[in-house]
């Protein structure tokens, strides 16, 4: 069964909201803090960096670019005739030009294309360790 990632992701933030147990003394807190932020769709750009007909290549090519980039989402389609791998989730094109430099050297041909991209803002209120901001 597939599950869109995002569930899995709202799931996390919705179990650490709970209220702590009754008979602990922060009866009243969040066990893990709070959390803010949304999951959208925007206009942004994706970098791809495999296009064509071989389904065997495509799928090589993102196994490859997972383990390089852990880090960073990779989106395989199929539209007859052509397979595309594409990554990342940038808003603006230069967000991705740090990048397409980098990919550019190891899976050239690669391009800059606009594309729907998935924002994603969760936050936990009280972290310490997140101190970035909104992308």
């Amino acid at each position: 069964m597939h599950c869109d990632p995002r569930v899995e992701i709202l799931a996390h933030f919705s179990e650490s909201a709970k209220p702590a147990a009754p008979g602990n003394a922060a009866g009243a807190g969040l066990r893990r803090g709070s959390v803010s932020g949304s999951i959208r769709s925007a206009h942004g750009f994706r970098i791809i960096i495999y296009s064509g007909i071989d389904r065997n290549k495509a799928t090589s090519t993102k196994v490859d670019f997972m383990r390089r980039y852990p880090g960073i989402r990779v989106y395989m389609s199929y539209a007859l005739p052509q397979y595309r791998v594409k990554v990342g989730d940038f808003l603006s094109r230069g967000e991705a030009s740090g990048l397409y430099l980098q990919l550019n050297k190891q899976y050239s041909p690669c391009m800059i294309v606009p594309d729907i991209v998935e924002i994603n803002t969760f936050r936990r209120n009280n972290d310490p360790a997140n101190t970035s901001k909104e992308p």
